[in-house]
């Protein structure tokens, strides 16, 4: 039985690397369709945002720290890929982009430390249910619109 579960965790920490590696390969690809001007480029802006609360909130029922460390990982690289794009650059400014990198980085400690002190609590773990389940609804029709699936079907169908 043992035997069976290592093998099981093995193939966990082995999917979870390999999906946090296409995550970081892919994140500055998908944050250069961020454009606030084009529905796509709006759709990228909700696959960023939904995909980086997804991971940043999914790992916390799961018993190995690694498990809860490398999505987050993830959802950090996707933050910062969006937070570093042109589009973000010049519309807040390079300084407010360090800015809020900085105050993003000391929230995510500080929320790291109060949660490793104190209980969890069910109405907080309920809302965290809530958003996971809303971003992984999002995630799929966001991501087929950002990647221009529609525009490509309308030009076959013309």
């Amino acid at each position: 039985v043992q035997r069976t579960i290592n093998e099981g965790t093995a193939r966990t920490q082995t999917l979870l690397i390999t999906c946090t590696v296409l995550i970081l390969i892919s994140a500055p690809s998908l944050a250069t369709l961020m454009n606030h001007q084009t529905w796509e480029g709006r759709a990228a802006i909700g696959v960023i945002a939904a995909s980086s609360l997804l991971l940043l909130i999914t790992g916390r029922n799961r018993r190995e720290h690694s498990a809860r460390i490398i999505p987050q990982i993830g959802a950090l690289g996707l933050i910062i890929s969006a937070l570093t794009t042109s589009f973000v650059t010049h519309a807040i400014g390079t300084h407010i982009s360090a800015l809020i990198l900085l105050l993003l980085g000391c929230a995510y400690i500080a929320i790291a430390l109060i949660a490793t002190v104190r209980e969890p609590s069910a109405l907080i773990g309920w809302i965290l249910d809530v958003c996971e389940s809303l971003s992984l609804i999002l995630l799929l029709p966001a991501a087929v619109y950002a990647a221009g699936v529609f525009t490509l079907i309308r030009q076959v169908a013309s």
